[in-house]
């Protein structure tokens, strides 16, 4: 794969150019995309990979949100599950032939066609191009496939841990507005579920079903529970170094069921996390 950094960030800023960076959603996101890129550079130079893997990792980084652009155009959320999963729409924008896009599908973006892969690297084999769209697929969902390959595996473990270690970020220095789409009286009065509770407990992330209805306060809690599932011991140390984690368990509510619920958190975090 031939990858050269300043054509890439120069791309990402012509492809996102074309959104209303004005709309704080759309310079959260901007912003983010970078702080991951450098995050799973970082993770990936951990493992003592290539240069040309360690390039690969900070691409996934880069290209993982292309989808929340469009999102944020079409639906005005961040919510998959009132929208459409980010995820897929990042590879379908990627990889619209592998994935026989319509052509009605661009003449409804201000990009067009522009921000396929090819327009940021290159030169790549067919093996990077499956292994960027299985990475990106999959960034976002609860858990990924059991059978992928060794190599898939760990470049889609390296995006979603260094995804993680900035929502933590995200959730102290962004409006909780943008984020939530809730005020933060609603967010501090705001009632914990069961479920949300139950994942504490168990030490995994909120599992969203079907059936799962999350109240709002549900998402400080399910993006702190990302911590429980970092893989490597380098994700876990930028998480440490940065401070955000422990700023977002710090969060007070005002109802006595959610605050339990956070102590809690609190608790469990420091035993499985601040103690390895």
């Amino acid at each position: 794969m031939k990858l050269i950094r300043d054509h890439v960030r120069e791309t990402f800023r012509k492809y996102t150019d074309a959104y209303d960076s004005s709309d704080p959603k759309i310079n959260l996101k901007i912003i983010h995309t970078y702080h991951v890129a450098e995050d799973a550079d970082e993770i990936a130079r951990s493992l003592d990979l290539s240069d040309s893997d360690t390039d690969l990792a900070w691409l996934l980084g880069m290209l993982h949100d292309l989808g929340r652009f469009e999102q944020i155009r079409r639906y005005g959320t961040f919510n998959d599950a009132k929208s459409m999963s980010h995820a897929h729409l990042s590879c379908e924008v990627l990889f619209p032939d592998f994935y026989n896009v319509d052509q009605k599908f661009f003449d409804e973006m201000p990009n067009g066609r522009f921000g396929q892969i090819r327009d940021f690297i290159e030169e790549g084999t067919e093996e990077d191009y499956d292994l960027i769209r299985t990475a990106i697929w999959n960034h976002s969902e609860y858990g990924i496939p059991d059978d992928l390959d060794e190599r898939h595996t760990m470049f889609s473990n390296i995006i979603r841990d260094a995804d993680k270690v900035d929502i933590f970020r995200v959730n102290v220095e962004e409006s909780i507005e943008d984020i939530y789409n809730v005020s933060e009286n609603q967010l501090k009065d705001a009632c914990v579920s069961d479920q949300a509770v139950d994942a504490i407990r168990k030490h995994i992330c909120v599992e969203r079903r079907a059936d799962y209805k999350p109240t709002s306060v549900d998402h400080v809690i399910s993006h702190s529970c990302l911590a429980f599932e970092l893989v490597y011991p380098m994700s876990r140390e930028i998480t440490k170094r940065q401070g955000y984690l422990q700023k977002l368990v710090s969060f007070q509510s005002n109802n006595q069921k959610t605050q339990s619920a956070m102590e809690l958190l609190k608790k469990e975090l420091y035993n499985v996390f601040e103690k390895n």
